[in-house]
């Protein structure tokens, strides 16, 4: 069941980045005027970022229990990168940041799995 749970936040946060990523095309044509100078490089990092939450959805049927603290940490990175999407409007867009939590949240999940589920079972 724990397995299940971790695929499932998975898929979910993915699922969360594709939009917001998908989001951010169509956001960064409606409001071309309003872009900052990072906005150069967002439309770079946004197309990463997309492909990245597609691969994500793939690898969660197939991860197992070794590759969580990686995936973890790869995810905290993920998200931290959709800051760049918060500041590339000049006056800040934080709607962009729901994927950076739900990024962060199932990074940090992950990567503190082992210890969550040794202590649960030191307690019962």
């Amino acid at each position: 069941m724990k397995r299940f749970t971790l695929r499932l936040l998975l898929i979910i946060s993915a699922i969360i980045g594709a939009i917001f990523s998908f989001w951010y095309l169509i956001d960064h044509q409606i409001y071309m005027p309003q872009l900052s100078d990072i906005s150069i490089y967002t439309r770079f990092i946004n197309h990463g970022l997309f492909i990245v939450s597609l691969f994500l959805l793939l690898f969660a049927f197939f991860i197992n229990e070794k590759l969580y603290k990686i995936t973890g940490v790869f995810l905290m990175i993920c998200g931290l990168l959709y800051l760049t999407h918060v500041f590339s409007f000049i006056d800040a867009n934080y709607f962009y940041l729901i994927p950076l939590f739900f990024y962060i949240l199932t990074g940090f999940i992950m990567y503190n799995e082992k210890l969550i589920s040794k202590k649960r079972y030191k307690s019962n």
